[in-house]
């Protein structure tokens, strides 16, 4: 078994649903739609976060700020 987060839930699937994205995505759809945009990540030892719309753009927004510092880092010298 596998544990999914998502929007501070969690769900637990067997590891032959969650082992493939596609998968995963095909089983929670119905239940969830808005999951069809979504990004899946993987760490090992971690539940597989499942994150979509604004939760998604903040992480990624964080992640571009953090790679603009580390190159302002060096290029802005």
């Amino acid at each position: 078994m596998s544990l999914i987060e998502y929007e501070g839930r969690q769900i637990e699937l067997p590891n032959e649903i969650t082992s493939n994205d596609e998968k995963l995505l095909e089983v929670l759809l119905p239940y969830f739609p808005e999951l069809s945009e979504a990004t899946i990540e993987r760490k090992t030892g971690q539940p597989i976060k499942i994150q979509y719309g604004l939760l998604k753009a903040w992480e990624d927004l964080k992640l571009q700020k953090q790679e603009d510092s580390f190159l302002c880092q060096y290029l802005c010298v």
